[in-house]
């Protein structure tokens, strides 16, 4: 049988999204590592970001909170290293909703800022952007309080906008 390699780092990403479903439904921690490795081989993007993200979903999914955690807090790490703003926007708001969803708000909150933050320094579409993403997620944290905060700030900067 011939191997066909996988070249492009987004495909990459979204082929393993797709095994990790099915590796975690199944309950293979040991095919979890060996995709944990091939997140880890994906280049310094928002691709291995979202991968590492999507891996610590899986662990967690399995039971292994320690490791989903530290694939998590690896995978912020590479989101907060991108240089380009609107990546950098996407990628933290991906890894924050992996936080939550690992049960780790208190990491997900300043993640959510910081994409904000980065997202507000491209431009107001980056920060929509953001906050469609992240209005499921930030609704299920503390009652849903922080997305009443974020969507009266982002009243107040949208006034200044002109909207």
């Amino acid at each position: 049988m011939r191997r066909t390699e996988i070249e492009d780092e987004g495909d990459k990403a979204e082929i393993l999204g797709e095994a990790l479903e099915t590796l975690a439904q199944a309950g293979d921690r040991e095919g979890l590592q060996q995709a944990l490795a091939v997140a880890e081989a994906i280049g310094g993007t928002a691709d291995k970001a979202d991968a590492l993200a999507e891996v610590a979903r899986a662990l967690a999914q399995v039971g292994d909170m320690a490791a989903a955690i530290e694939v998590a807090r690896r995978a912020l790490a590479t989101a907060e290293a991108l240089r380009d703003k609107q990546h950098k926007a996407g990628a933290l708001t991906r890894v924050a909703m992996a936080l939550a969803q690992i049960d780790r708000p208190d990491q997900a909150l300043p993640a959510f800022a910081e994409a904000f933050k980065s997202g507000g320094s491209t431009g107001r579409e980056s920060v929509f952007s953001v906050l469609e993403q992240a209005a499921p997620t930030l609704a299920g944290i503390d009652g849903g309080q922080t997305l009443r905060r974020v969507n009266e700030e982002l009243m107040a900067v949208e006034a200044w906008w002109g909207g």
